[in-house]
């Protein structure tokens, strides 16, 4: 039985979405376990203000705790998460099921649900990207590296610079989800539809049993903001992935030209060729943050132009979001131990620096020598025009220091976030425990 069944729209065998259901079927797959969550928060705040019985709210949080500790098998009939938990409920309470998701609509349910679930995703990539910083200084290495710029080189630089580029990176990440993650982190139950909820429940109190604001000012302001989230977690996904992609296209390159190598875990060979090694691994994070954009760009196209309100087609929105960060955390967390085992051949990379490289230098130190900048620039251009050898300068790129107290800091906010509502269900078995007892 579907959950809308009942109200004025009729039921049917015939289903001309079965093949997109089955889609999000995939997807609620995922986003169960946060689904039981807040229905688990929000029928014990019912309970404790007296909207629902003990007896009747007893069976519901004692079958919602089962249903957590097992494995909901959703069906394509079921349609979704919300209505395979329902039927699930309704088997283990026959007389007291009915008051199950009280005046709550799906619109609000799978707003709230996302929100656990880029909660507790987007931690576990910040976890991933701590884990490289922790990897990544760790790697030591003296020399020079061929600065480019378009695809001509341009520079040297030290191989400590290229690393200490890489940890500002991977800082930065951390930031930018740390402040989306502080944004999103709200109790989205009792805007019902967008345009209210009649249940007197005290949402705050909710909230806080997850770990989360209470932030209703207005309820239609509320529901429109659930395509907003998902559009600006696929804009941050596309943040995180567009340095990681330009960083994987150096290091090919380094690696192509014999200058690092990558682990023998992170290549594959060729079908063909026995003597190829190819960099697959970090093609693949390319691959995934140019999906990024287009999922990204998808959201943005489905959102638009629409009346403000739940409209079907943001379920193809949610999906797609879903599956790329399952893709996503698959296959970064991989990445530290990749970024921990570069190794640098500093004999390879000096060689590789062309003699034209050092002109920028050589023209710097004829001007602080006292040669005007202009007859500096031109002198030199000239040298290399004519494939004069030139000074190699000694050239130290800054650096900047990364403040690994303050990433530490962050993830373990996060962590005492996600584990407050990740712990809901535990805490309520032994609430309930307590009160039988």
């Amino acid at each position: 039985m579907k959950i809308w069944q009942g109200g004025a729209a009729k039921p049917s065998e015939y289903d001309p979405m079965e093949y997109l259901v089955k889609l999000d079927v995939s997807a609620d797959t995922i986003l169960e376990k946060y689904e039981i969550i807040n229905l688990m928060a929000y029928h014990y705040e019912l309970i404790k203000i007296g909207i629902i019985n003990e007896e009747d709210g007893k069976c519901l949080l004692n079958a919602l705790i089962k249903a957590y500790e097992g494995k909901i098998t959703i069906d394509v009939k079921d349609e979704d998460v919300h209505t395979a938990i329902e039927n699930w409920v309704k088997g283990l309470c026959p007389k007291n099921w009915e008051n199950l998701r009280l005046f709550l609509s799906r619109n609000e349910q799978v707003h709230a649900d996302m929100i656990l679930y880029l909660l507790d995703s987007f931690y576990k990539m910040n976890k991933i990207f701590q884990s490289c910083i922790e990897k990544t200084i760790g790697v030591n290495g003296e020399g020079y590296l061929p600065g480019y710029t378009h695809f001509q080189q341009a520079m040297p630089f030290t191989f400590k610079s290229f690393m200490n580029s890489v940890l500002l990176l991977l800082e930065r990440n951390i930031l930018n989800v740390h402040d989306f993650f502080q944004k999103i982190r709200i109790n989205v139950y009792g805007y019902g539809s967008g345009y209210g909820s009649p249940i007197s429940a005290k949402f705050d109190k909710m909230g806080e049993l997850l770990g989360l604001r209470y932030d209703h000012k207005n309820p239609i302001f509320l529901s429109s903001l659930y395509p907003q989230t998902l559009l600006e977690a696929s804009q941050l996904i596309v943040t995180i992935m567009m340095p990681l992609s330009r960083l994987s296209s150096d290091t090919i390159n380094y690696y192509s030209r014999g200058i690092m190598d990558i682990p023998d875990e992170f290549t594959t060979g060729s079908s063909l060729m026995p003597n190829k090694r190819n960099p697959d691994y970090l093609e693949m994070i390319q691959g995934l943050a140019a999906e990024s954009v287009g999922v990204s760009s998808s959201i943005a196209s489905i959102a638009l132009n629409k009346q403000i309100g739940y409209h079907r087609d943001f379920q193809i929105a949610k999906d797609s979001i879903v599956f790329l960060i399952e893709k996503l955390i698959a296959h970064l967390d991989h990445l530290p131990d990749l970024l921990g085992r570069i190794e640098f051949f500093k004999e390879a990379s000096e060689r590789a620096v062309e003699n034209s490289s050092y002109a920028t230098m050589n023209a710097w130190n004829a001007f602080f020598k006292g040669t005007r900048w202009k007859e500096a620039y031109a002198r030199i251009g000239n040298m290399v025009r004519e494939n004069n050898e030139l000074e190699k300068v000694d050239f130290e790129t800054p650096t900047d220091n990364l403040d690994i107290a303050n990433t530490r800091r962050i993830i373990y906010e996060e962590k005492y976030i996600v584990d407050s509502f990740l712990s809901v269900p535990e805490r309520l078995k032994n609430l309930i425990r307590i009160t039988e007892s």
